[in-house]
């Protein structure tokens, strides 16, 4: 009787894909086309949020390194969806629904501070503020008031010139020079009392101040009788979210005040910013 032969089986080739068909993802995983069109939307989406005047396709594709088709495609996907709009010159600015989300990101944002702006408010004994950049603006999106009978106080929803307030340097600092001198060329440096900065190149070297120093310090210079120390509280990538202060009269907080206090906030900052980090990224 014949041995039986043991054979190995050849491995068969994989078929041929068609032209111009998709490559098919593993099971389980994403198609990297999709991922990679979900990224290429969300750097045009993080590009105009940040961009302070609107911008065409040209200088979108060039900003994030795609293609002018492939901007100009995406840019209309999200205008159909209301997160950009296009005005006259055809140039491309955040829309209504990038605006609701960041109203909603606020208040999110607010209700996540409080017991940071509760530590802030009872380490130091002054009243406890949380704001962020809104245009040429800073707004307060959270407050903790002192408990003393006589404290300073801001609404929440306030809207602050960035020259004149702690918070609003803190949050100018550590943007790009191009950013800074787009923004005080729209707000410019209008006087609110008078130790208010109304000069360009002084009040270019606070700010120089605030990134050396990590604080900022306003003495009176948007209410007189007002002093605020302020923090950055930043992102995992290191960009500044919004700023923690701490505001009292200044009877009470002092010139030489602001090294301490920001001692006391710079940890705090630095807390919240942790618990507000995605799952896995690093403090």
């Amino acid at each position: 009787m014949p041995r039986p032969r043991s054979e190995t089986a050849k491995p068969q080739a994989a078929a041929e894909p068609r032209p111009g068909a998709r490559p098919e993802p593993a099971s389980g995983e994403p198609a990297a086309g999709g991922v990679q069109s979900v990224d290429r939307t969300l750097q045009i989406v993080e590009l105009l949020a940040r961009s302070p005047t609107p911008l065409g396709v040209v200088a979108v594709a060039d900003a994030t390194g795609l293609a002018q088709a492939t901007a100009h495609r995406l840019l209309q996907a999200l205008a159909s969806r209301g997160w950009v709009r296009q005005d006259a010159d055809r140039r491309y600015a955040p829309g209504i629904t990038m605006f609701r989300l960041g109203e909603t990101s606020q208040r999110h944002v607010a209700t996540a501070a409080q017991p940071f702006l509760l530590d802030a408010a009872s380490s130091s004994g002054e009243t406890a503020n949380l704001a962020m950049l809104e245009g040429t603006h800073a707004v307060y999106v959270g407050q903790v008031p002192s408990t003393q009978r006589l404290r300073t106080f801001a609404e929440v929803g306030h809207r602050v010139p960035v020259h004149s307030t702690a918070v609003g340097k803190v949050l100018v600092a550590f943007l790009g020079q191009a950013e800074i001198t787009s923004l005080l060329a729209r707000s410019g440096l209008p006087a609110r009392t008078a130790t208010t900065i109304t000069d360009p190149d002084r009040f270019r070297a606070e700010l120089a101040s605030v990134r050396r120093l990590g604080y900022a310090l306003d003495r009176g210079e948007e209410a007189e009788g007002v002093a605020c120390v302020a923090v950055p509280v930043r992102a995992p990538s290191g960009e500044v979210m919004c700023a923690l202060s701490v505001s009292g009269p200044e009877t009470r907080v002092k010139p030489g005040d602001g090294r301490r206090l920001a001692q006391v906030l710079t940890p705090i900052a630095e807390r919240f910013a942790a618990s507000l980090a995605p799952d896995g990224e690093p403090d």
